[in-house]
């Protein structure tokens, strides 16, 4: 990427930013947000807190067993580059964070950058498939407040019954990128034939990529193993935005809404934002949680946006600077090579 393109998506990431902090306080009090702040119950922040945690770990745990077959690396390593990478993620634009924690981890395991990076696209598979997977459940089995005489009480099912398709065909895929890779590429270059050039190599470098990425796993059984840790660590971070729900008293929102904010979210900010999702996360959270009108007012959801947002947004920046500094890491460096990289 130049450095016009960098300066360009950069801007277009706080302007996207900027408008998705307009739709959440276009229609909030400012005044009965203040209140709904000042009131709010925020030992509730602490469970929050030590599960993101120990999601954060579990994350390193989950990052060891994909590198076993290359390398065995400790689990504080592991730790200590998760949360530089989170923390750069907090603090730098263009989503820098994964390549600095690819950065972070050949520093201190002594591991090759390409190694790095192909765990880190891994993760990101097995995180798509859990979403995936979780949105198919949400919509299979209308866990959202819907009309029953609407449309769209039944398009949801269908709908979902389509994303559970997805899961299970982006999953058979994988399989088939691990144990016959060249034939399916091969496969999959044919059939992209049928798109223009550049979007047919857009899709062919994409699964590529996956290929390169599924090569460090051992075996099928690791790819099993990985799934489900993938889900019981997506489980656990939909839990720890619950507690966020009673900092303000929302003790009659189903634990569904959870995850209804956990996948709005993060398959929203693939979008381009500003450093630490500033924003857009914001954004997505108050437009989740206005499915739940009866439950949620504009203020209460203001507030979970920004409670949410803030307690993790300080607690894992000020850990991952405490990682960067005692293990005697570079920003800058990180940073250079992050963009190197781009």
């Amino acid at each position: 990427m130049t450095t016009r393109n960098r300066r360009i998506t950069i801007i277009l990431g706080w302007v996207v930013s900027v408008v998705f902090l307009y739709i959440m306080f276009r229609k909030i009090d400012l005044q009965e947000l203040w209140q709904t702040l000042q009131t709010a119950n925020y030992l509730w922040v602490i469970p929050n807190i030590l599960i993101v945690m120990f999601t954060m770990f579990y994350r390193a745990f989950r990052w060891q067993i994909m590198l076993d077959p290359i390398k065995r690396i400790g689990l504080h390593d592991l730790f200590a580059s998760t949360m530089v990478g989170f923390m750069a993620s907090n603090i730098l634009p263009l989503r820098m964070g994964e390549l600095v924690r690819a950065y972070s981890i050949g520093r201190l395991g002594n591991l090759s950058r390409s190694a790095s990076f192909a765990t880190i696209v891994l993760e990101r598979i097995f995180d798509v498939f859990t979403l995936l997977l979780m949105l198919a459940i949400i919509m299979i089995f209308r866990l959202v407040p819907l009309n029953p005489e609407g449309d769209f009480y039944h398009l949801t099912v269908y709908g979902g019954y389509i994303m559970l398709a997805v899961s299970i065909g982006l999953f058979l895929l994988l399989i088939f990128l691990k144990v016959k890779s060249e034939p399916t590429l091969g496969f999959l270059k044919k059939v992209t034939r049928i798109f223009p050039q550049g979007l047919s190599s857009f899709i062919l470098d994409v699964f590529s990529k996956f290929a390169e990425g599924l090569s460090v796993l051992g075996n099928l059984k690791s790819m099993i193993r990985i799934s489900i840790h993938s889900i019981l660590l997506w489980l656990l971070t939909a839990l720890s935005n619950y507690f966020i729900f009673l900092v303000f008293g929302l003790n009659d929102l189903p634990i569904t809404a959870s995850f209804v904010v956990l996948i709005v979210v993060t398959l929203g900010i693939v979008l381009p934002n500003a450093p630490g999702y500033v924003g857009v996360y914001h954004g997505l959270v108050y437009i989740a949680l206005s499915i739940y009108p009866h439950e949620v007012t504009r203020a209460d959801a203001g507030g979970v946006a920004i409670i949410m947002h803030g307690a993790q947004y300080v607690v894992i920046t000020a850990v991952g600077l405490y990682y960067l500094y005692s293990r005697h890491l570079s920003l800058r460096e990180a940073k250079t090579e992050a963009e190197d990289a781009l």
